[in-house]
C-alpha cells in the first residue's frame, strides 16, 4: 500500500489529525458519558433507563427523518455552497418542527404500545431536542465538510459537559427520569449555540433556492432513507427487547449494549472521523480511494478489535465494580455483545464507502436486509433465552450479515482477499495472543475481589497487547505517528 503522491500524504495527515482531535472530542465525550452513567446507575432505577431508552429509540428515527440526508449531501456537494447551506438551514428547522408536532400527538400511542404511561410526558419533553437539532444540522455539516475538527471537538466537549452536569445535578436532587430528559435538552441546546459560533459560513435564508434544495435531496433522500433504516436497526433490538421482556429487562440490556458497543464506536469514530470527507475528495481516483479504506480498516483492526475481545473477558468484574450487584443480569449479555464488536470493526465502514462513491442506494439495500434479519432474530432469541438469547441473536445476525457486506465492499473496490488479509494479519496475531493470555489468567483471578480482578485482567491484557504490537505491528504505529506529524507516509 505504497503511494508517493504528496497530496495523498497531506490527505492522510488530515485524516490522522482529525483522529487526534476526535480523541479529545468524541473520546472525551464518551468518557464523560461513561462516568455519568456510572453515577446515574447508582442514583436511578433500571426502569428509568428503560423508559429513556424507549424514548430515545423513537426520537432517533425522527431525527434521521428530519435531516433527510441533507447533512451528508452538503458535505459532498460541489455547487454553490452558500445557496446549498442556506437551503439546508431553512429546510431542516421546518422539518424538525413538523416532526415534533407528530411526536407530540403520537406520544400517548407509543405509551400504550409499550405499556409505559410515563412515556407520554417523557417523549413530549424530549421531543423538543428535535427542534434544537433542526437548527444545528447545517453548521455541523459545514464544519465536517471543511474538516474543521478542532471546532467540532469544542462543540462535543462543551455539550457533553452540559449534559453530564445537568444529569448528575438533577439526579442527586431526586429528579429521577427527568434528570435524563433535561440532560438531553441541555446537550441539544449547547450544540446549537456552539455550532453557530464556529460555523465557517452564515448564509442568509433568502439565499435558499428550490432547485439547489432539490439537487441536495436527490442525493440526500437515499442517505436519509438509509439513515432512517440504520437508526431503526440500531434501536430495533431495544424496542423488541422492551416489547417482549419489559422495561426493567430493557434497562439491563441497554446498559449491556451501550458498554459493549463503546470500544467499537469510540475507536471507529476517532479513526474514521475524517475518512468520509477524505473519501469524498478522491471519489474519482479508485487507487487512492482503496488505499484510504484499507488503511482505515487496518487501524481499526489494530485498536478496535482487541478492545472488544478484552471487554468480553472483563465484563463480570467490570459490572460488579462500577455498577454494583444490582446490575448482575447485564453481565452475560455484555459478554456476548462484546464479541459483536469484532465483526462490526470491518462491516461498519460500508456506509461511508457507498456515500462517498455516490451510490447511497447500496446502503439502503444493505440496511433493509439487516433490518429484515435482526427484528425476527431478536424476537425469537428473547422468547427463547431472555436477555442472553436476544444478545446471541444479535451476534449471529451480525456475523452472517457482516461477512457478506465486507465481501461486497471488497468486490466494489476491487480489493483482493490476499490484500485484505495482509492488512489485518499482524493485528490478528495480537488478537490471538491477547485472547490466549486472558483465557489463561481468568481462572487465576476468580478468588480476587471484582476490583482487583479487573485491574489484573486489564493490566495483563494491555501489557501483552502492547508487547505484541511493538514486535509485529510497529511499522503501522510509526506510519500513523509520522502521518500525524505531517511527514510523508511510509510504504
Amino acid at each position: 500500500m505504497t503511494d508517493a503522491n504528496p497530496k495523498q500524504d497531506d490527505l492522510d495527515t488530515k485524516i490522522l489529525r482529525s483522529s487526534a482531535w476526535a480523541v479529545l472530542g468524541y473520546g472525551g465525550t464518551q468518557a464523560l458519558s461513561f462516568l455519568t452513567m456510572l453515577v446515574l446507575a447508582r442514583l436511578l432505577a433500571p426502569d428509568d433507563f428503560g423508559v429513556i431508552a424507549l424514548a430515545l429509540a423513537i426520537l432517533a428515527i425522527a431525527q434521521v427523518a428530519q435531516e433527510s440526508g441533507l447533512g451528508a449531501a452538503l458535505i459532498v456537494y460541489r455547487g454553490d455552497l452558500r445557496r446549498a447551506a442556506a437551503s439546508v438551514s431553512v429546510c431542516s428547522p421546518l422539518m424538525a418542527c413538523g416532526l415534533y408536532l407528530v411526536c407530540f400527538a403520537a406520544a400517548p400511542v407509543f405509551a400504550e404500545i409499550f405499556d409505559e404511561p410515563q412515556l407520554t410526558s417523557v417523549l413530549r419533553a424530549m421531543g423538543l431536542a428535535l427542534v434544537l437539532r433542526g437548527f444545528t444540522i447545517m453548521p455541523l455539516s459545514l464544519l465536517q465538510r471543511e474538516m474543521l475538527f478542532r471546532s467540532i471537538t469544542v462543540i462535543e466537549l462543551g455539550s457533553a459537559v452540559a449534559q453530564a452536569a445537568t444529569a448528575i445535578a438533577l439526579g442527586l436532587s431526586g429528579a429521577g427520569v427527568w434528570s435524563l430528559v433535561a440532560a438531553q435538552l441541555a446537550l441539544g441546546f449547547t450544540q446549537l449555540v456552539l455550532a453557530w459560533c464556529f460555523t465557517p459560513l452564515r448564509p442568509s435564508p433568502f439565499e435558499a433556492r428550490r432547485e439547489t434544495l432539490r439537487a441536495l435531496m436527490r442525493f440526500g433522500r437515499h442517505v436519509g432513507i438509509a439513515n432512517l433504516i440504520n437508526y431503526g436497526n440500531a434501536n430495533s433490538e431495544g424496542i423488541v427487547v422492551g416489547r417482549v421482556l419489559g422495561a426493567t429487562a430493557l434497562g439491563y440490556y441497554t446498559i449491556a449494549s451501550r458498554n459493549a458497543t463503546m470500544p467499537v464506536n469510540v475507536v471507529g469514530n476517532i479513526l474514521g472521523r475524517g475518512v468520509f470527507p477524505a473519501l469524498s475528495r478522491v471519489q474519482d481516483d479508485p487507487v487512492r480511494f482503496r488505499r484510504i479504506w484499507l488503511e482505515n480498516v487496518q487501524r481499526l483492526a489494530l485498536l478496535s478489535t482487541p478492545a472488544a475481545i478484552g471487554l468480553a473477558f472483563i465484563a463480570e468484574p467490570f459490572v460488579l465494580t462500577f455498577l454494583g450487584d444490582n446490575w448482575r443480569p447485564a453481565i452475560v449479555p455484555l459478554q456476548i455483545l462484546a464479541l459483536n464488536g469484532i465483526v462490526r470493526t470491518f462491516s461498519a465502514t460500508a456506509g461511508e464507502v457507498f456515500q462517498a462513491l455516490h451510490r447511497p442506494k447500496l446502503r439502503v439495500y444493505s440496511e433493509c436486509a439487516y433490518l429484515a434479519l435482526i427484528v425476527p432474530a431478536v424476537a425469537v432469541g428473547a422468547h427463547w433465552g431472555g436477555l442472553e438469547g436476544a444478545a446471541a441473536a444479535v451476534v449471529l445476525v451480525n456475523v452472517v450479515f457482516g461477512i457478506s457486506l465486507l465481501a461486497g465492499i471488497m468486490r466494489l473496490l476491487h480489493v483482493a482477499a490476499r490484500e485484505f488479509a495482509d492488512a489485518i494479519l499482524r493485528p490478528a496475531a495480537g488478537w490471538a495472543l491477547l485472547a490466549a493470555s486472558l483465557l489463561m489468567l481468568r481462572p487465576l483471578v476468580d478468588e480476587l475481589s471484582s476490583a482487583l480482578a479487573l485491574i489484573a485482567l486489564v493490566g495483563v491484557g494491555a501489557g501483552v497487547y502492547a508487547v505484541v504490537v511493538a514486535l509485529f505491528a510497529r511499522n503501522i504505529v510509526v506510519t500513523m505517528w509520522l502521518g500525524l506529524r505531517g511527514a510523508r507516509t511510509l510504504g
